[in-house]
Formats: structure tokens, sequence, C-alpha cells
């Protein structure tokens, strides 16, 4: 069987692993060196043919309402995430996470939409921030409950090797949560322990999703959001979707590639959004040629779960 180059470019899409350096900065590593080059020369391709033929105008150009998913800017990548700032704004309106979730419920997509979103509270997610409020923009940052404001040692080693597989790293505390929704940003829960809820029984999803909403509003207020860990489909199950719209979120977030281009005319209990993962330390044509492809490749049931992920009616 031929494969496309633009279904190797989807096989090569996954980001690189991920190392922690001094002060809890996140470095890249490129283990696989000849898996990089491929990745650089079939994107590179890819991203000039879709800018010669006009599909990546087009692309981005389509009204829509776009999430996009962030981890970590380091320090040397913070002028290269200006400048995809820079480059966006121009195409696409800064919209708060809660008001992009409304326009998918809602609609008035009449342009397109984009907000941000950053996964499991590393602290540099502050510097991140930081950044987007240059550019008027605001992020919701997916906590982790159970290790906020951690700071022995032994407890972050061993939530970092056997729930991110990563080395120790610094995670914000309350008063970082604090400061961040005082800026006008969102909080929102990403469990309480990172866990792969598909693994989990009835009593242990109870306790990572509706424990890690109740920790967090009894120190923030009101929390609507949801992003589950590794964000695949098949990282939950029928069950896992009931217990998150049990529990009351308004929303849950995978890292399914895609975007929203019509409002749902039928909204599920709890709404299925689509996040385009970006590494900032891409180059910034490879960053464009993903968002353009999901806007030309997503469809009007973009919101809507899988037929076996849909979660049972509320009870009246």
């Amino acid at each position: 069987m031929t494969t496309s180059p633009d279904d190797m470019a989807k096989a090569l899409s996954d980001p690189a692993p991920i190392r922690f350096g001094g002060a809890g900065m996140i470095e890249r590593t490129r283990p696989w060196r000849a898996r990089g080059v491929a990745r650089h020369v079939v994107l590179s391709s890819l991203a000039g043919l879709q800018r010669l033929g006009g599909a990546l105008e087009r692309g981005l150009a389509r009204p829509r309402v776009h999430f996009i998913s962030l981890h970590s800017v380091a320090p040397a990548e913070e002028n290269k995430f200006r400048l995809l700032l820079t480059q966006l704004a121009l195409t696409h309106r800064f919209v708060r996470y809660s008001e992009a979730v409304e326009h998918v419920r809602r609609g008035g997509i009449d342009r397109p939409l984009l907000t941000f979103s950053l996964d499991d509270g590393f602290r540099t997610c502050l510097a991140s921030l930081r950044i987007l409020e240059e550019f008027g923009a605001c992020g919701c940052v997916f906590v982790c409950s159970a290790v906020v404001g951690e700071k022995r040692f032994g407890q972050v080693s061993a939530f970092c090797r056997d729930r991110l597989g990563v080395p120790p790293t610094q995670f914000v505390s309350w008063d970082d949560l604090g400061a961040i929704l005082r800026a006008g940003h969102e909080v929102g829960s990403h469990t309480r322990t990172h866990a792969n809820l598909a693994a989990l029984g009835p009593v242990e999803l109870a306790n990572e999703i509706e424990g890690s909403r109740a920790e967090l509003e009894a120190r923030l207020g009101p929390i609507r959001h949801f992003a589950w860990p590794f964000g695949r489909f098949f990282h939950v199950r029928r069950q896992v979707v009931d217990a998150m719209a049990h529990a009351g979120y308004e929303s849950s977030a995978s890292t399914e590639r895609g975007c929203h281009v019509v409002p749902a005319s039928r909204p599920p209990t709890i709404l299925c959004l689509r996040r385009d993962y970006i590494d900032v330390a891409w180059p910034l044509p490879h960053c464009l040629y993903f968002l353009a492809r999901s806007a030309a490749q997503t469809s009007a049931d973009a919101h809507l779960w899988p037929a076996d992920l849909v979660p049972q009616p509320s009870d009246p």
C-alpha cells in the first residue's frame, strides 16, 4: 500500500520527547534523528505546496473556532512564539476559552476564532501566558489538582516519573492560579493525578474527575472545562464521558486534531472539543500547515463524540 505525503506527515506529527533542564525549564530532545529529519523534509514540502496552491490562505481564512493546545514555551523559544502569534493575529480574532466554547455551542462563527490552552500546569506556563497577554490573548491552564502547590521533591519526582514520564519539574501553586485568574485567564481540570481514565473503575473515576473539580473550586471558584490526560479517544470510554458530564463540566477537550466550523445543532450533554497541538519549536510554516489542514479537513460534526463514546442523556 502506498503512503501519501500527507499521511506520512500525520504519522510524524507527534511532538518530540521532552526533558527538563535547569530551574525546571522544558527542553526538547531529538533522540530519533532520522525521524526528525524525515518529518522536517515532508512537512516543509507539504507546507510549500500548501502555500503555492493557495490552500494555506484559504484554510487560515475559513470561519471556525480553533483550539490550540500547548504545553510549555522554553525561554529560547519565546520569540518564536511571538512570531507565531503575530502571524495568526493577521487572520484570526483571539478569544477567551469560554467564549470559544460558547461559539461552538451557540453559533456566531463568522470569522476565524482562536483560543489557547496549556496542559499539565508546569510553572513555565506563566511565561507563556504573559506572552499571550502582549497580544491581547488569554489562555486556559488545565491542571492536575493533586500537584498544585506541591513542593516535596519526593512527591513531585514520583508524579513526574510515574504520570508524565519526565524528570522532576515545578508546577504552579495556588497563588499562581489566583494570579492567572486575576489576569483574565482561565483554569480547567486535568484530573487529580493525570491518570489514564480508560483504565479506571467508577470510584477511581469519580475521584479523578469530580474530585479534581471539587478541589479546584474550593480554592478558585467555578471550574467549567475539562481536558482528559493523553487526549486521544482511545484514552476514554463511554463510562468516562458519562462521569465527565455527571461532574458538571460544560466541555471536555481532546488532543484529536481538528476545529469547529458550525454550532452544535444538538449539543451533547458535554461538548467534545478538538484541539490542535502546536510546538513552538517547530518552524513557523509547519505550525501554519497543521492549522490550515485542520481547517480544510474538519467536518460539521466535530463537536460530537464518536458513536461508542456518546454520553447517556441526563436525567430530567
